[in-house]
């Protein structure tokens, strides 16, 4: 719950200044209006009627394509972090380690470092999360060397049943 709080408050962020700039463009919308409006009042002589009624439909349309607008650049700013973080994620971080590990320091060599290995698991007990059931009661094994079990764990049509495969 505690991640998607977070991720509501970022994205109430958003639309909260998305709002807030929306607002602030009608409101200079609503001034140009205003002004073409009282000019049309104060000197009713000195201009044609039609184009006052033009001016007045133009600024109209310039609030709604400012409004529509700033929208769409600010949507595609936000969308493009994620090809920022992309591009960061594979062209600037640090390469890591390799998966296969040699051990140069080994008495028998390279070759040989595996030839005794035990692996022993006892009562092992797994729970998702600390109020639920347990999925996994008591799992035990040993792996001897050169031995290999393969273990696989139910899913949600079976959960809790383990079988060797």
């Amino acid at each position: 719950m505690e991640k998607i709080d977070a991720n509501q408050r970022a994205y109430f962020a958003y639309i909260a200044s998305n709002r807030w700039l929306s607002l602030h463009l009608e409101f200079m919308g609503a001034l140009l209006i205003f002004a073409a409006a009282l000019f049309s009042v104060i000197a009713p002589g000195s201009s044609d009627p039609a184009v006052l009624a033009f001016a007045m439909t133009f600024a109209l349309q310039v609030t709604s394509i400012l409004g529509s607008s700033v929208r769409i650049v600010t949507g595609l700013e936000a969308r493009m972090n994620s090809v920022d973080r992309l591009e960061h994620y594979g062209k600037k971080l640090e390469q890591e380690a390799p998966r296969v590990v040699r051990c140069s320091n080994s008495p028998e060599g390279e070759q040989n470092w595996t030839s005794s290995v035990a692996v022993t698991i006892r009562d092992v007990k797994v729970r998702y999360r600390p109020e639920l059931d347990l999925v996994l009661k008591g799992v035990s094994a040993d792996v001897t060397d050169r031995q290999r079990k393969k273990y696989t764990y139910g899913c949600a049509s079976a959960p809790g049943r383990i079988g060797k495969r």
